[in-house]
């Protein structure tokens, strides 16, 4: 732990703030400590989803894309998801995909936002890209 003496002063229920910390210590990239605050945020599920989020991203920047899918996929399954965190979640996912070089899944995930949004973020130019690739 980074910062043990911040750590103690917590309740291990106080989610917001665990989320919050976790975000700090990516931008200061402790990421093994940003994960773990992130991992208890996620055991509220008011924070579960942007939890696993954060988690797939801290994955991505040290280089492990597919755990960085796996964490995306489990926030997919979240009870209670709303439509815009689904969406986001599967661009997520796409973009992992096309980094590792899968352009037909990373399509599938790009169309599936496009389906639901399709002025999201640049999906239709990751969409027009992915299909020079096909």
């Amino acid at each position: 732990m980074a910062y043990k003496g911040v750590e103690q002063q917590l309740s291990p229920e106080d989610y917001e703030t665990h989320y919050n910390l976790g975000i700090a210590y990516k931008e200061m990239a402790l990421i093994d400590d940003a994960i773990h605050e992130f991992e208890t945020a996620a055991q509220d599920p008011a924070w579960r989803v942007d939890a696993l989020t954060m988690i797939a991203l801290c994955h991505e920047d040290n280089g492990d894309l597919e755990t960085a899918i796996a964490f995306l996929k489990e926030g997919l399954e979240t009870d209670g998801i709303t439509q815009e965190k689904t969406t986001g979640l599967l661009y997520e996912i796409g973009l992992a995909q096309e980094a590792l070089g899968r352009y037909d899944e990373a399509y599938d995930y790009f169309s599936k936002v496009y389906a639901v949004d399709e002025d999201y973020r640049n999906v239709k130019k990751k969409l027009a890209d992915l299909l020079k690739e096909l």
